[in-house]
């Protein structure tokens, strides 16, 4: 009962400016908190209003700035949208895909499979970063995978140490608390 008697008054405003919109001037000014009109004048304000006020101008802008936030809403919305699905593939999807796994570790017995190339791409473009920084092409870098704990993208640093761990490097995930710089090195 308190919370209908908040709201009422919270809303009664709101009905009052749609209760005013029909009635005339001199009504308005002179029926104090009343919200039923004595003499409606039905859509005859609304008419004035659009005609004589010029509110066709500020309909159109409102308009066009509604459809214009609406679009840049539902764009920024749709790229919120990939990064949350993102974070479902990363931590939902894998443990669905177990049997899928074993599945396609039995097709790879049969036919010949390749691993898709994006992460040779990612190891070759961090090494031309390194050699072209450092210098030192004899070298294989040591590389650190820094994230916070507890993040849902741990799972896919691991593939990448693990292929990392494949072509010779050393690779390790750890978390910005971890890491020390020391004599103008990060260990």
């Amino acid at each position: 009962m308190i919370l209908g008697a908040i709201s009422f008054l919270w809303l009664y405003p709101i009905f009052w400016v749609i209760a005013a919109a029909f009635k005339n001037n001199a009504e308005v000014f002179t029926s104090g908190a009343n919200l039923i009109p004595q003499q409606p004048v039905g859509w005859e304000n609304f008419v004035r209003a659009w005609n004589v006020a010029n509110f066709s101008q500020y309909f159109g802008n409102s308009v066009i700035y509604g459809v214009g936030a609406v679009i840049v809403a539902v764009v920024l919305l749709v790229m919120l949208g990939d990064v949350l699905a993102g974070l479902l593939v990363v931590s939902v999807i894998p443990l669905s895909m177990l049997g899928a796994v074993a599945l396609m570790q039995r097709f790879g017995e049969r036919y010949h499979v390749e691993p898709i190339p994006s992460r040779r791409h990612a190891v070759d473009a961090l090494l031309r970063i390194y050699y072209q920084w450092r210098g030192n092409y004899g070298k294989l870098p040591d590389i650190a995978i820094v994230d916070w704990a507890g993040v849902p993208t741990t799972s896919e640093f691991n593939l990448f140490v693990n292929y990392f761990a494949e072509h010779g490097f050393t690779a390790t995930i750890c978390t910005p608390d971890d890491l020390e710089f020391r004599n103008g090195k990060m260990s």
